[in-house]
């Protein structure tokens, strides 16, 4: 995969645009060292980066997400199990519906979709509501450490899942 324009991309979200969340919806199967660079000045910078942990049903987290400062995120389906597919085990983060989502799709219509890149975008949603609390209520910007906390205190353990388990977006306003 080429990873030259997310290199400029994340160094232009470091440097230059004012954000909070990075999502990457990628997955590669070795190290980048040029990639993990660019990723850890933007997290250095302030900014929160979510990836998914993969679709392999391996014990073992994809890259970037094994990097030990981005959020790694697994998936789980509607009964709350770990979803088939995903990755899990030691490393992992989080996790978030990754199986029966009926979303928009690019045929103009609605259909069914799986993966956890789609449990990332859960926890990267997640993560910028508890930012925006963070800010409301402490006037400055959280560091990514303290969304991480925060995502873990509000997460919900689940049976038989890796990870500090699924966050509960009701419990953000008193967690911050």
């Amino acid at each position: 995969m080429e990873v030259g324009a997310n290199h400029f991309a994340i160094n232009k979200a470091a440097t230059t645009i004012k954000i909070a969340v990075i999502n990457i919806s990628f997955e590669l199967k070795g190290d980048s060292e040029s990639l993990k660079k660019s990723l850890k000045k933007a997290y250095d910078e302030g900014i929160v980066i979510v990836a998914p942990a993969g679709n392999d049903a391996a014990k073992n987290i994809v890259f970037p997400a094994a990097y030990k400062f981005i959020f790694a995120v697994g998936g789980i389906g509607p009964d709350k199990k770990l979803y088939s597919q995903s990755n899990h085990g030691p490393g992992l983060d989080f996790v978030a519906p990754a199986a029966g989502l009926y979303t928009p799709n690019n045929k103009n219509g609605y259909g069914w979709v799986r993966g956890t890149s789609f449990a990332g975008a859960y926890i990267s949603g997640t993560a910028a509501l508890i930012i925006q609390a963070y800010r409301a209520k402490h006037k400055r910007e959280p560091k990514p450490g303290q969304v991480f906390r925060i995502l873990r205190k509000i997460s919900v353990k689940l049976d038989g899942v890796d990870g500090s388990g699924l966050p509960d977006a009701s419990k953000i306003e008193e967690a911050v």
